[in-house]
């Protein structure tokens, strides 16, 4: 079986984790390319395809409206002839629907990576509405998700099939240094630190996050804030940290590829987030034993259990937040508590191998209904 992954870039973000992750671990009888199509941005991942022997064709597309690019990715089809071409977030997912017009591919998987669902963006509903026919099918990383693909985008719900993301525990110890670790990062001996891992953008509810962080410093004030991830938000932020007075508490780490020795420098994992699917940073530090207090959105309460594997805020509540990190950083039972909690139950619900078999199953099926593996001839 030949599947071509399309992927709108490889950079440090949830979504490029999953495409990287599932070209890396299908099974032997899938040959895998994997299709980056954006000419800008960052390419954090790349290595390790290379390091994998997985191939990675870039396309350098310009926009989603590229016709030349579009052209050159249906050379690669007709080269490739790719039985599953398996796309990922809105821009690949579009070009990927948009190729069965004019190029023979037997099946297409669109895979949503989770947006807000805000009826304000009308235009993608409308693309995704219109365009839904031709995908085989659309894969939603969490129940709420699928709900949402049903009810705000109109999606057929037989075609939105639910595959929850999983985590290659193996990649995330590998990476822990055995001595501990976290002091190039800056967190002083007897200081609380408190970790966020995601892409600088207004998804992510950083400014909720440094408010509650200077609610924290009033009881706390040996607690300091990791924050790992690039975007465009980070001068702002860095503005708005200076205003609130924690500017010196706040470490922007920019991009940080090896996760797993970040999360042993931790005490405790937070996410500020106004909208989630099913988060990769929250799925690895929970892997990891960490405490997590998490906004309760989308995807997020089909992982944590609250009070049980972690501790569920209300979003853009600074407040709530900041008491339930206060919470968390002054009972070290509490921590220990939640975090072995949460390692087990999240390295029995979402390993990789799970989701790839998911992923393999669907193309079976989704093929045989195409005649099989035969439909190139």
């Amino acid at each position: 079986m030949r599947v071509l992954l399309l992927v709108d870039q490889l950079g440090g973000g949830g979504a490029e984790r999953v495409v990287v992750d599932t070209a890396t671990h299908l099974p032997s009888h899938c040959e895998v390319v994997v299709c980056a199509t954006r000419a800008a941005g960052n390419f954090a991942y790349a290595d390790e395809l290379h390091e994998s022997g997985v191939p990675l064709v870039r396309l350098y597309r310009s926009s989603r409206y590229d016709v030349e690019g579009l052209l050159r990715l249906r050379g690669l089809v007709a080269a490739y002839k790719p039985h599953v071409v398996h796309a990922h977030m809105f821009g690949s997912n579009v070009w990927a629907r948009l190729l069965r017009l004019t190029a023979r591919i037997p099946v297409v998987v669109c895979h949503e990576h989770t947006w807000s669902y805000d009826r304000r963006n009308k235009a993608r509903i409308v693309v995704d509405r219109a365009l839904s026919p031709l995908a085989d099918a659309i894969i939603a990383v969490s129940e709420a998700d699928r709900q949402k693909l049903i009810e705000v985008e109109g999606l057929p719900p037989n075609k939105v099939r639910v595959v929850y993301n999983g985590i290659d525990f193996a990649r995330l110890d590998r990476r822990r240094p055995s001595h501990g670790g976290g002091a190039e990062w800056g967190p002083r001996q007897g200081e609380a630190v408190l970790l966020a891992v995601g892409k600088l953008q207004e998804q992510k509810g950083y400014p909720v996050l440094l408010r509650a962080l200077a609610l924290v410093l009033k009881q706390v004030p040996s607690t300091r804030l990791l924050i790992a991830g690039e975007g465009p938000l980070q001068s702002k932020l860095e503005m708005l940290a200076a205003e609130l007075g924690v500017a010196d508490k706040v470490s922007f780490l920019g991009f940080v590829r090896d996760v797993g020795s970040l999360l042993l420098a931790a005490d405790v994992f937070v996410m500020a987030s106004y909208f989630e699917g099913h988060p990769i940073a929250l799925l690895e530090a929970m892997a990891a034993a960490r405490p997590v207090v998490a906004t309760s959105v989308g995807g997020v309460p089909e992982i944590v259990r609250q009070g049980e594997t972690g501790l569920l805020v209300p979003p853009n509540d600074p407040h709530a937040l900041a008491e339930a990190i206060v919470a968390s950083v002054c009972d070290p039972a509490l921590r220990r508590r939640l975090g072995l909690s949460a390692a087990e139950d999240v390295r029995r619900r979402f390993s990789i191998e799970g989701a790839i078999g998911r992923y393999v199953a669907l193309y079976e099926e989704l093929l045989s209904r195409r005649g099989g593996e035969s439909a190139w001839g």
